[in-house]
């Protein structure tokens, strides 16, 4: 995304604080055994670590195990890999109470394999994801996620290029919005689950 020692304005999504808050709303809900998919690091370098971190540092912070069996990289970066890794785990029959999607290929890919499988969200396995699915919620749907404040980006950006536009000379500035978490259920611990 941005190359070391290379100094640029940017506006960003603080992808670490998201991710934190998203897990730690799993956690609060009372799950102890939490999945997650993230992009390939190899894909997404800056954006797929810092939102594997905020959900390892939160699984860490509230003293939570991290089962590794349960954390998926979207290898391909397609919802195809995604939905395949998704469906082996739930197949499997050994899965966590919740997942974490870290992108809209991911959520994609676990809601593939979860409405192919006959799985319920949240009655299955719980969900938070990164953005949000506007196509799920055609289907009457809503789960809870991570939204971006695109709108708060764009006037950040603008300011930034009205400012370097007066002060060519200034130097470069990073801005980190958070995102906004919106629990809307999908992210409860039901009744009989670990």
């Amino acid at each position: 995304l941005i190359k070391e020692g290379f100094k640029v304005d940017a506006v960003l999504s603080d992808n670490f604080a998201a991710s934190y808050l998203a897990t730690s709303a799993l956690i609060k809900a009372g799950h102890t055994i939490i999945g997650a998919m993230i992009p390939d690091q190899s894909h997404y370098h800056y954006i797929a670590r810092e939102r594997y971190n905020g959900f390892q540092k939160a699984v860490k912070d509230y003293g939570l195990k991290q089962y590794d069996r349960f954390i998926l990289s979207c290898n391909e970066a397609t919802v195809k890999q995604a939905y395949l890794q998704a469906k082996a785990l739930l197949s499997s029959g050994d899965y966590p109470t919740a997942m974490f999607c870290g992108n809209n290929i991911c959520s994609n890919g676990f809601f593939k394999a979860i409405f192919e499988l006959g799985f319920r969200v949240p009655e299955d396995i719980a969900y938070i994801g990164y953005d949000e699915l506007p196509s799920l919620e055609l289907l009457g749907d809503r789960f809870s996620g991570l939204d971006r404040d695109l709108v708060g980006m764009g006037r950040k950006v603008a300011s930034l290029l009205i400012r370097k536009i007066e002060n060519p000379q200034k130097s470069a500035e990073t801005i980190f919005i958070p995102s906004l978490l919106r629990l809307r259920g999908s992210e409860r611990l039901c009744e009989g689950k670990k």
